[in-house]
């Protein structure tokens, strides 16, 4: 029937009012609230269209619907729902042309003359809402073509989508885009304690911060878990945060009822990729770390990039990956789980591994092409750096090979406790090798001890004794760093007798110029310089001249320290002039702050001043923070000297920060002193 021969249009229309109520246990959204709040002010020629996008689960329907409820006010003319049932199992998604249907009606047409076909439902929809003030919720969206037809032309509507799949094609119809993140630690607690009670929340404060950390701010797994607890008020919560943990059970006990769970949410998601983009998601589960690049994922599908970006693209899109800023992909971690155990499933141990294996030698042989950028002469026995001059170099500055293994630093992490998990020993302490240009210069303690205590175990698993000494050595500089020198003294012994043994001239020096650190840390300076000398002897007939530099640099400061200036100055103006021709603009800075420190404890305030300022300028150009700390400590004893207390503080406060973001506990030593708890002025240890 045409709209024009009969009088379909009714005289006084209904107001309907279809949206549900708000899920009562809606929490914060504050930011989200907000931006559809400005995006509602803003003039705008069409209604307001709005695409909530989001994984399953993390509460696009319960933020649209509360947004809504807010505006219903000024909506006179009605509110319109539909359940697009895009995601949902063995059924087709609603047709337009249905759902148009009961629009129609909702709005007063008579059933006998809704028309027939598509196009005269949607001309007839958009005459009766061409000025009208209407709430229109879409939920759950498969495609543009879906929603298109079902968006009023009045500029005074509102019509929100709510879809998994991000549907970037409305954007071409003025659409908004809001990207739905999950909930704060806070905001889930509060979720928890809506449903479970405040008073259980407040009784274990802990375990309910720890429940919402586990949760991963997904309000469906918060829901959940709280729906469970209701049923059980006398589970404590730390009951629910043990089981948790176990991440082989973590989606299992996130359920309410075998109709009710996360596995369900994510099975909706799953199955309606195409088997290309299944299969891609199980294999970047099995990355070692919680982010990767577009290289890594070309890795782990063994594809090229341009394969690779197309993949994640497409998970982008479904919202199963997070993309941020320089091309760097992330799953939630519950989605993560999700896709391992599909992996697990689906794919075979031993493609898994090889798999695995492939990433870890890949993110091996990126780092190593890093570290040699960053520190290229230093003495290597991993196997790899052998082959690494043939290969085309993947970084062509120290800056960006730094840059590169600190984005990388907690992929790396993951990687070696991989390889210690899957036995591949060799790969352990070949990575914690390849990882001491990070490692130094982030100085991240804790994980610098767990790692090379594994790599320890690994070398001498893999009947490597020099590689086991080399990470010994590696071990104790943190050990040194951290002022544990018996830990130190321990490796550093155990070290020398491995090199000793097995005829390794340049880790026997290594392992003598720590103890000689480490003598130096237990005041008995006489020794210390007499290992260092040893050191040096060792250095010059291995053709070491960097080794040389850093060891006459030790000397210099010990010299100093048992009052020798002269000589002190003379060892580190060698170890200087060895730096400089080496072209080690770091290591020079470094002397250079031995050289301020000498020159400030011998009285020349301005020679040490001169010194102390090329240091910086050389250590700000090139991000070294722990060095710089030792520069400004310096900096601040040559101003408090000369009565500048103000300007010392301010360096100490800045050599303070760096320590304490470093875990360094020397942080702790110059927050005394700033604290005024040590009135005298700091005496220069750098470690």
């Amino acid at each position: 029937m045409s709209i024009f021969t009969s009088r379909p249009i009714p005289r006084s229309p209904p107001s309907p009012r279809q949206l549900p109520a708000p899920p009562p246990s809606f929490t914060n959204r504050d930011t989200e609230l907000d931006q559809l709040d400005q995006w509602f002010d803003e003039t705008r020629p069409g209604p307001l269209l709005v695409v909530v996008n989001g994984i399953g689960g993390i509460g696009k329907t319960a933020l649209a619907l509360h947004w809504l409820s807010r505006r219903a006010s000024g909506l006179r003319d009605g509110q319109l729902f539909v359940d697009l049932a895009g995601f949902t199992p063995q059924k087709d998604p609603v047709a337009p042309s249905d759902v148009l249907g009961g629009f129609l009606r909702a709005l007063g047409v008579a059933p006998e003359h809704v028309p027939a076909a598509l196009p005269e439902r949607t001309a007839l929809f958009r005459t009766l809402t061409a000025d009208s003030r209407l709430a229109v919720l879409l939920d759950n969206a498969r495609s543009v073509a879906q929603v298109r037809p079902l968006v009023p032309p009045s500029p005074h509507s509102i019509v929100v989508i709510t879809s998994r799949w991000r549907l970037s094609g409305l954007a071409l119809d003025g659409a908004q885009f809001l990207d739905v993140e999950p909930l704060a630690t806070d905001a889930s607690v509060l979720l928890l304690s809506k449903v479970v009670g405040s008073r259980r929340v407040e009784q274990e404060p802990l375990p309910a911060q720890e429940l919402a950390v586990l949760c991963g701010g997904l309000p469906i797994a918060l829901s959940l878990l709280s729906a469970r607890l209701a049923e059980r008020p006398h589970w404590r919560l730390s009951r629910a945060a043990h089981a948790l943990h176990d991440e082989r059970r973590r989606l299992a006990n996130l359920a309410a009822d075998d109709q009710l769970s996360l596995k369900a949410v994510f099975d909706l998601s799953y199955h309606n990729l195409n088997p290309e983009l299944a299969r891609a998601y199980r294999l970047l589960a099995l990355h070692p770390g919680p982010t990767f690049g577009l290289q890594a994922a070309a890795v782990i599908l063994d594809t090229d990039e341009d394969e690779a970006l197309r993949h994640v693209t497409g998970l982008v899109r479904t919202n199963l990956l997070d993309e941020s800023p320089h091309e760097r992909f992330r799953f939630h971690d519950l989605v993560r789980l999700d896709a391992s155990q599909r992996a697990e499933a689906a794919e075979p141990a031993q493609h898994r591994d090889t798999v695995q294996r492939r990433v870890l030698d890949w993110y091996l042989e990126q780092t190593i092409a890093a570290d040699l950028a960053v520190r290229p002469t230093r003495v290597r026995v991993g196997p790899g750096y052998d082959l690494a001059p043939a290969a085309t170099p993947a970084f062509d500055s120290r800056d960006n090979a730094l840059a590169w293994l600190d984005s990388e630093h907690t992929n790396l992490v993951h990687a070696v406790h991989l390889a210690a998990e899957r036995h591949w020993n060799a790969l352990v302490w070949q990575f914690c090798e390849a990882m001491w240009s990070v490692l130094v210069h982030r100085r991240p303690y804790q994980d610098w001890i767990a790692l090379h205590q594994l790599a320890i175990q690994s070398a001498r698993l893999d009947r490597n004794p020099v590689a086991e000494a080399r990470m010994r050595c590696q071990l104790a500089t943190a050990y040194l760093d951290l002022e544990r020198f018996a830990n130190a003294e321990s490796e550093c012994h155990q070290a020398l007798r491995l090199a000793r043994d097995h005829g390794h001239r340049p880790t026997e020096a290594t392992a003598l110029e720590q103890l000689g650190i480490a003598a130096r840390g237990r005041g008995h300076l006489p020794e210390a310089v007499d290992h260092l000398r040893q050191a040096v002897a060792l250095a010059h007939t291995q053709n070491q001249p960097r080794a040389v530099a850093m060891r006459r640099r030790w000397i210099g400061e010990i010299l100093a320290d048992l009052g020798h200036t002269d000589e002190a100055v003379q060892e580190l103006t060698a170890a200087r002039g060895l730096m400089a021709e080496l072209g080690d603009l770091v290591g020079e800075a470094r002397v250079l702050t031995s050289l301020g420190s000498t020159f400030h404890r011998a009285g020349d305030g301005a020679q040490a001043t001169s010194f102390l300022d090329q240091a910086m300028a050389n250590l700000s150009a090139h991000r070294s923070p722990y060095y710089e700390a030792e520069a400004l400590t310096v900096l601040g004893e040559v101003a408090a000297s000369r009565g500048d207390l103000s300007t010392a503080h301010d360096h100490w406060e800045r050599a303070e920060q760096y320590y304490r973001g470093l875990g360094s506990p020397l942080a702790d030593r110059l927050r005394e002193r700033l604290s005024g708890s040590d009135p005298e002025t700091p005496r220069h240890e750098p470690r």
